[in-house]
């Protein structure tokens, strides 16, 4: 497996996730199988839903996803792992996460990571609740 930046127009990032911020995808087999975006400032939109995306120096972590038939291999950690890293770089000293409250396993993966639930929000148009999570970065992140 192959870890890879993505760059600006190239079109292998998943949805529009990636638009604005940086991504990184794995690839197996001339196949993605995992990618994370992250964006610093939070891409538009949350800024207006939650003043947790309008603090200072709060990258945001946008999204990940890693193909079903190879989870649990430690992926996503790795995508995090460079995800963090790029945030520090760009001078974050924390990073937020939304995600459905109905999607369980990814408020758990994320609890996993740091994260802290500090909020509910619900996005226009969706029939569920998001919370906002966030987690500070620090030198062990760099």
């Amino acid at each position: 497996m192959e870890l890879h930046r993505s760059r600006p127009g190239r079109g292998d990032h998943q949805g529009k996730g990636a638009l604005g911020g940086q991504c990184w995808i794995v690839e197996q087999d001339g196949q993605i199988v995992g990618s994370i975006t992250m964006s610093l400032p939070p891409s538009p939109g949350r800024p207006e839903l939650t003043a947790v995306a309008r603090e200072d120096n709060r990258a945001w972590l946008n999204q990940v996803a890693v193909s079903p038939s190879i989870r649990g291999r430690g992926i996503a950690a790795g995508l995090w792992r460079q995800g963090r890293q790029w945030a520090v770089a760009q001078g974050a000293t924390s990073v937020g996460v939304d995600t459905a409250i109905p999607a369980e396993h990814l408020v758990q993966l994320y609890t996993s990571w740091g994260f802290e639930q500090v909020e509910t929000i619900h996005w226009p148009g969706k029939t569920y609740d998001s919370v906002v999570m966030t987690r500070p970065l620090g030198r062990d992140d760099a």
